[in-house]
């Protein structure tokens, strides 16, 4: 698995599962989406052609030229969804993210055009389970400085951000909040 660059897996995006990963503040650069995300289950082929599964402790997702951006969720066990449109296209990817935070979890419905990868050279890969916080069954086994530095972005260089053309000063979490009741009846009737 490469590590310390920034990687197009947009052909193989169906070999990375984000349904079980823990995930830092998501963040928008204009039109990309940025997914810190912990315990990113990847697949890969072997030269047999057998799948194998494997977690990566520390990945950033960025999606490119993102359109629309729609969740359903919970955030302290009150229902939540929305949708954000950033701008109209036709031919994109639709696909489907996990998000998991301290008290609040989603599924994400993103349109956008390429999907990237940058797993930082400090990373881990395993089949270890990597719990950023003590949950009902598991206790947090990632040091506070190290989830830190990740969820802060410290570990994505700034070639990355110069090759993405993503301004440091032009990003903004992404506010997952509830839309209006017709709003959230229409997400929930065509999700």
């Amino acid at each position: 698995m490469r590590q310390g660059q920034l990687i197009d897996i947009t052909d193989d995006r169906d070999l990375v599962n984000t349904s079980e990963s823990y995930s830092g503040d998501y963040l928008l650069f204009n039109d990309k989406l940025l997914m810190p995300v912990i315990n990113l289950d990847i697949i890969e082929q072997t030269i047999l052609s057998n799948k194998t599964r494997v977690r990566v402790e520390f990945a950033y997702l960025i999606l490119t030229d993102v359109s629309e951006v729609s969740w359903i969720g919970e955030r302290d066990k009150k229902e939540v969804i929305g949708k954000i449109t950033l701008k109209s296209h036709d031919s994109q990817i639709t696909d489907w993210f996990g998000y998991d935070k301290k008290n609040e979890g989603y599924e994400l419905k993103v349109k956008y055009h390429r999907l990237l990868i940058y797993i930082p050279t400090i990373s881990k890969f395993g089949l270890d389970w990597w719990i950023p916080w003590d949950t009902p069954n598991f206790k947090q086994n990632i040091g506070k400085q190290s989830l830190d530095k990740f969820t802060n972005l410290n570990w994505l260089p700034d070639s990355v951000y110069s090759e993405l053309e993503m301004g440091i000063n032009s990003r903004q979490r992404l506010d997952l909040t509830a839309g209006t009741e017709e709003q959230m009846s229409l997400i929930k009737k065509n999700w």
